[in-house]
């Protein structure tokens, strides 16, 4: 998720005000190995429904002819292991988007859009030499492959008895497997990062007031997608895990982000420190609802509207006492 530019400064402030930021750095570590071995697993599912496409010299219809309980297994298999990996991403991601040293990582895994709007080169070599050129953030690519979203990256349409037509097709296994491999390699370019930065309560401040407010872009990309206009959706992301999921994720990494601070700011300004506590549990509380009442119904476009509007006034009344909570500990949140 991208994020607008935020200039923080830190001021001299006394010792006392520092927060202890190791448990961060100690909870962001675990959830990505614990996302690394995910993306692994993903790689060995991909690679096992590659190498079934391989035997069939890469004819789908023939393959499916002939196998087509396995290749629907591996199908299966590779699109449980990425609905796996994918959450546990946007579970950390509130640590990395618009950030030094994570920002580009983040858009190569997660962020960013295909071509030249997409605001990094990064390339991905398939296996059969083919190279596809800034193809976009690297999860929307698999998902893409996966469930047939994206026709240069579907091999066969065929019946997998799928909803609404979503899946109905064999994804193109050179895209695939190449997708998940540079995954899975970029993941473990963020786990060495993340070993050697060191959190700071400037870099708090940075992270949440700059991603808060991309509750908004959360909402406007649910809005889009099947979940809201059914079939008749154009995008081709976001179709395999709702984006209230994806946010109801990462309001809990902004949760876990800023309880770093929060006892340096309960011990200057305790009712300040609720507001923003408990402006972030109702936020993510609030999304909760709108996860469960979307299990049992879709929203009607004009219904998505209006609760998108509601997402982001909560969010906005966030931004208040999070920018006090800042200037409480010495650190200066301008140019927003």
């Amino acid at each position: 998720m991208r994020t607008a530019p935020i200039l923080l400064t830190l001021l001299l402030a006394p010792p006392a005000l520092a927060a202890d930021l190791s448990g961060t750095k100690t909870y962001l570590l675990g959830r990505l190995d614990a996302l690394n071995t995910s993306t692994a697993r993903l790689v060995q599912a991909s690679d096992a429904y590659y190498q079934l496409a391989k035997g069939a010299n890469f004819d789908y219809a023939r393959l499916w002819k002939t196998n087509p309980g396995g290749v629907k297994a591996a199908v299966e298999q590779t699109r449980a292991a990425w609905r796996d990996a994918s959450p546990r991403y946007e579970q950390i991601e509130g640590f990395f988007a618009g950030q030094d040293p994570f920002d580009r990582l983040d858009l190569i895994i997660d962020a960013a859009n295909p071509g030249t709007e997409g605001g990094v080169d990064h390339d991905v070599k398939l296996p059969n030499g083919t190279v596809l050129k800034r193809p976009g953030a690297l999860f929307n690519l698999t998902e893409s492959a996966l469930w047939g979203l994206n026709p240069r990256y579907t091999a066969l349409k065929v019946k997998l008895s799928a909803r609404d037509g979503l899946g109905n097709a064999l994804p193109d296994a050179n895209v695939l497997k190449g997708g998940v491999d540079a995954l899975h390699a970029v993941v473990g370019q963020l786990r060495q990062t993340a070993r050697t930065w060191q959190p700071s309560t400037a870099y708090v401040f940075s992270t949440l007031t700059a991603n808060v407010p991309t509750t908004q872009d959360f909402l406007e990309a649910w809005r889009g997608s099947r979940f809201v206009t059914g079939g008749a959706s154009q995008t081709q992301e976001f179709a395999a895990i709702s984006r209230l999921n994806d946010l109801r994720d990462n309001i809990g990494s902004w949760q876990v982000i800023y309880a770093g601070v929060s006892p340096q700011v309960r011990g200057r300004n305790a009712t300040l420190d609720a507001q923003v506590r408990s402006g972030l549990k109702d936020l993510r509380t609030y999304v909760e609802r709108l996860i469960a009442r979307e299990q049992r119904r879709r929203f009607t476009p004009e219904q998505a509207l209006m609760l998108q509007q509601e997402a982001q006034d909560r969010a906005t009344a966030i931004a208040g006492p999070l920018t006090q909570a800042a200037t409480l500990l010495g650190v200066k949140v301008s140019g927003q």
